[in-house]
């Protein structure tokens, strides 16, 4: 992962960049939708302790998938 990735994914935006349009914000909430429900209705028993973190992360960021992440 590049520095900027990191960055991005720490809830910054690179320099030069403009601010996100309410387009490109619905557009990654669907994403992240889509995302968080694949994870979510896997059956793997290696990954319950990551779909149980997953869950307390959407439950804390209500409408706002974009912002769960691991920690």
């Amino acid at each position: 992962m590049s520095g900027d990735d990191a960055y991005f994914l720490a809830g910054g935006r690179p320099q030069g960049l403009p601010p996100p349009t309410d387009a490109d914000t619905s557009l990654l909430r669907e994403q992240a939708y889509e995302i968080i429900d694949a994870v979510l209705s896997e059956t793997d028993p290696e990954g319950v302790d990551i779909r149980k973190r997953l869950r307390e992360h959407v439950a804390a960021y209500p409408g706002r998938p974009e912002r769960c992440r691991s920690t």
